[in-house]
């Protein structure tokens, strides 16, 4: 109980639990003790009277139902505890009172797309290809890189690095790459560039 817990619950809900167990218990063993006829011969049969003053039996008391007290003693502690769920900081789903409940600290956000990718370079031209480069894209998980030619496909690759190795290119034409960032929400835009002129 290094953290002031009672048998795992705060102190002061483990009194509340504690004192209307103890009300339960009594009010049940006064009710019980209600419910049990009275012996014959016994105070319950004399010490009533009538309108007239003449001595009759008292009424029967078996048949009165005393049950509504310990309802309302556990309705009661059953509000006293949910209070003090939320005091204590307790999580749950769906709404309370109808105000949503609030995310629990430490959640991550919703992931959401990924940006464009920013500064792409080119490195490394030869006659067949060159090397692309790019900054990091805070979110992604890949990168798709395309690379064209007059407007018509010429090479494609999806890689986890923030670079990409083109080849099968001719020399001496001019290429434009086109890269984007990527994770399980989707790709980003792509980039329109740079042009890349391979070698002679």
């Amino acid at each position: 109980m290094a953290d002031g817990r009672i048998l795992g619950m705060p102190p002061r809900t483990a009194l509340i639990v504690t004192g209307g167990a103890a009300a339960a218990g009594i009010v049940y063993f006064w009710w019980r003790r209600r419910q049990q006829p009275a012996a014959a011969g016994s105070a319950a049969s004399t010490g009533c009277t009538d309108g007239q003053g003449n001595a009759v039996p008292c009424p029967d008391a078996t048949g009165i139902d005393y049950s509504g007290e310990l309802s309302v003693i556990q309705s009661e502690l059953e509000g006293v505890l949910a209070d003090e769920g939320h005091e204590e900081g307790g999580t749950g789903t769906g709404a309370e009172n109808g105000k949503p409940v609030t995310t629990p600290p430490g959640t991550p956000p919703p992931k959401v797309i990924p940006g464009m990718p920013a500064n792409v370079k080119s490195s490394a031209v030869t006659k067949t290809g060159f090397t692309l480069s790019w900054g990091a894209v805070k979110g992604a998980t890949s990168y798709q890189v395309r690379v064209t030619n007059s407007s018509k496909l010429v090479h494609s690759a999806t890689v986890s690095k923030t670079s990409a190795t083109v080849t099968g290119l001719g020399a001496n034409k001019t290429y434009t790459a086109h890269v984007k960032a990527c994770n399980q929400m989707g790709c980003s835009a792509e980039t329109n560039g740079p042009t890349v002129k391979t070698s002679r």
